[in-house]
């Protein structure tokens, strides 16, 4: 309400709080309804796919992988205080398909809002094995103790004979598992474990003669 006071933005008012609240009884039970349950994202993609359905279009689903590696990786109310523009860059960040994009992206939050810090740049960093992931159909990358375990989609391209070729670099550091395989990484900060899961995803592209991301 502070933001828009001046003359003529009651529609943008009106927009905003639909988005926040929902569109009563037209999209929920409620005002605040399903949209509040689940977020505004997520509803106008439910929504979006149950009229593409109905039309009878084909849907294809969005492959996202599932990352879980311990570091802090957000954007510090230090940094950015106002909690609209945080969530718009977490939805531009996590909406980004390519590295050339996020790299765009952390020039521009950068020449807006001055140097980066570490947790914006590891927010970065995850999004960049995210993108890669995606490209492998790499379903999870998740970190247990230090270890790193990657497993794959069942309709990956990548195929065994190119996760052995990652065996003749690291004899020892890796373990082979049905759906993939686990690094061991303990002791290694978070740059050494960026660095060497990078370069492992890296390897698989060429070793598996797919394109790199953009």
């Amino acid at each position: 309400i502070q933001e828009m006071s001046y003359l003529g933005a009651g529609f943008r008012l009106a927009m905003k709080d639909l988005e926040i609240r929902g569109a009563g009884n037209l999209l929920g039970p409620e005002q605040s309804g399903h949209i509040h349950a689940v977020g505004f994202d997520l509803y106008i993609e439910m929504l979006e796919k149950a009229v593409a359905e109905l039309k009878g279009l084909k849907i294809e689903e969005v492959f996202e992988p599932s990352i879980s590696l311990r570091v802090n990786a957000f954007i510090p109310e230090e940094y950015i205080d106002d909690i609209t523009l945080r969530l718009s860059l977490y939805r531009r960040i996590a909406s980004s398909k390519t590295h050339e994009t996020l790299e765009a992206l952390e020039s521009e939050i950068e020449d807006r809002f001055g140097r980066l810090p570490y947790e914006v740049k590891n927010l970065l960093d995850i999004m960049r094995l995210k993108i890669m992931a995606r490209e492998l159909l790499i379903a999870k990358i998740e970190e247990m103790d230090g270890r790193i375990r990657i497993i794959f989609s069942p309709d990956t391209k990548v195929e065994p004979q190119d996760m052995f070729e990652l065996h003749k670099k690291r004899e020892g550091k890796i373990k082979f598992l049905p759906e993939g395989f686990e690094l061991d990484l303990r002791g290694l900060p978070w740059k050494k474990v960026n660095e060497e899961i990078s370069e492992i995803m890296k390897e698989l592209f060429e070793n598996s003669f797919l394109n790199y991301p953009a």
